[in-house]
């Protein structure tokens, strides 16, 4: 079997550091005989990737989708947690592993963690098109579309909560909580959506 190339997107991130580090740190032989990369944006971050093993790859940002486009089509796997808002970066993630299945015949696969700032169920983002249009549901939606129309496994994550300590070797720390925090000191009082249920 030929080795899996993985790509991590938002690796130096709270959520994506901490799911490489579950990677590198893995005892399946399955996972260990996967090639791991990620898109770092600093020199410095570039060398403390290498350090762990990891291919780093540098990007400018998530608007340079062509360079986006052309690294992921020599990925099998991409893992994208950067901002779930980001449309036009994952359709170009998902374009470029629809290029990697067209010349290599095999399966590819996106996961995206949209994150817990969207508060949706999978039947409100496919059913209820007359809602307001906020930029995480567009993302979703798109990213669903796009994976549907390329042949790519398309999965998307709505993590309902992430706080604690991260493991991997930046942003240690959840931003979640103390953005509840901020919020309910601004409104006088913890909010609520709908019951609170």
């Amino acid at each position: 079997m030929d080795d899996v190339h993985i790509l991590i997107v938002g690796a130096t991130g709270y959520i994506g550091g901490s799911v490489l580090s579950k990677l590198l740190s893995s005892q399946e032989n399955a996972v260990r005989k996967c090639e791991v990369s990620a898109l770092v944006r600093e020199e410095e971050r570039a060398e403390a990737m290498a350090k762990l093993g990891v291919t780093p790859i540098i990007f400018r940002d998530l608007d340079d989708v062509g360079h986006l486009r052309r690294v992921v089509s020599e990925h099998d796997v991409v893992i994208d947690m950067a901002p779930g808002y980001h449309a036009v970066a994952s359709k170009a993630l998902i374009a470029g592993l629809g290029d990697r299945k067209k010349r290599t015949g095999k399966e590819v696969f996106y996961i995206q963690t949209d994150g817990h700032p969207t508060l949706a169920t999978a039947r409100s983002l496919a059913h209820t098109p007359n809602r307001e249009v906020y930029a995480q549901r567009t993302t979703v939606i798109g990213v669903v579309e796009a994976g549907l129309a390329s042949g790519v496994k398309t999965y998307v994550i709505m993590s309902p909560t992430s706080y604690g300590l991260g493991s991997g070797i930046y942003n240690q720390l959840s931003i979640q909580i103390p953005i509840l925090i901020r919020a309910a000191l601004k409104a006088g009082r913890a909010e609520v959506i709908g019951e609170g249920k």
